[in-house]
């Protein structure tokens, strides 16, 4: 339709009206904010506004600001924007989801990340994102972001956080690593291997380039990521999906070291009975119990359907 751009348009702006104002909130409190990704990642990279609609603000924090955060956002008419509360996230995750609903109907949806990186994945020093840091303007606003180099990281970080199933975050990195590659690609490739980062950035460049987001990109050296462009070549990112995509999300663990990914696997497949409601969308429990004993069947299963495809797939390619 052609009012369709109009309207995304009109949504994204409304939303980004609401990340100044949050920001400005934040800042008026004396509590550093740097916004991750969304809208001004956008106006750097010179991406349209009207693209596609944005689901989210992010913003980072420092974890001791973090309380006083959630009170603020609640101030503003900001409630909890997922079954796990505020207390529950500060143990389990670095993150934590809000809403509120704007007046023209919308959900504004804000994310209160005290870590840039998912810890689970990625051991990286405490002070690493706050060190990485530059200021830009944006609709009259000066916000904190994260400096080039690490913003190329974590859009690649990104993108295995999503279980490899978001083209959408490639079609950005490609645009980032066009734009920035030769001014911040080194800084960014040697923060990946001091880190242990080096195959998720790989991968998700090979995965960029040979999807036609960016015209080129460095080979791949890591050997874990040269597997997985063995085991999930960059044409198969663009299959339709099953959700959730268990398969994707181990395959995504390939590019993290073995320390970290085995937990992982054993916590996704066999979770504690304790987080069933997370995962299964019911609430008897009669349901809940047959989505948590169900979970390990249905991941094997689809881990055994993939194999089967792709043997297929070479037996087409011989």
């Amino acid at each position: 339709m052609p009012s369709t751009g109009f309207a995304i348009a009109a949504q994204n702006l409304a939303l980004e009206a609401e990340l100044a104002t949050v920001y400005h909130a934040l800042t008026e409190a004396n509590m550093q904010a740097v916004v991750l990704k969304g809208f001004p990642l956008l106006r750097r990279l010179g991406l349209p506004i009207s693209e596609r609609p944005l689901a989210d603000n992010d913003l980072l924090v420092r974890r001791a600001d973090v309380r006083r955060a959630d009170a603020l956002l609640r101030a503003l008419g900001y409630t909890d924007g997922s079954k796990r509360n505020l207390d529950t996230a500060l143990i389990v995750d670095y993150q934590h989801r809000m809403k509120r609903v704007l007046p023209n109907g919308h959900a504004a949806l804000v994310e209160i990340h005290w870590r840039a990186f998912a810890p689970r994945l990625y051991d990286l020093p405490n002070d690493l994102e706050w060190s990485h840091v530059e200021r830009m303007a944006a609709g009259g606003v000066q916000f904190e972001v994260l400096d080039r180099s690490l913003t190329l990281l974590h859009t690649a970080a990104h993108f295995v956080q999503h279980g490899l199933g978001e083209v959408r975050i490639l079609s950005t990195l490609g645009a980032a690593w066009t734009k920035w590659g030769k001014e911040a690609g080194g800084a960014a490739f040697a923060m990946a291997r001091s880190n242990g980062m080096l195959p998720t950035l790989e991968y998700a460049l090979f995965s960029a380039a040979a999807l036609g987001f960016t015209a080129s990109a460095p080979a791949p050296r890591s050997r874990r990521a040269r597997a997985l462009i063995r085991l999930l070549p960059p044409a198969r990112l663009l299959e339709r999906r099953a959700h959730p995509d268990y398969l994707r999300e181990f395959l995504a663990l390939a590019l993290i070291s073995p320390a970290r990914a085995v937990p992982i696997v054993v916590q996704t497949v066999v979770p504690p009975l304790s987080a069933a409601r997370e995962f299964a969308d019911a609430d008897d429990a009669w349901s809940l119990l047959r989505c948590y004993f169900g979970r390990p069947v249905r991941v094997t299963g689809r881990w055994l359907d993939y194999r089967e495809q792709l043997r297929r797939a070479r037996r087409r390619a011989r």
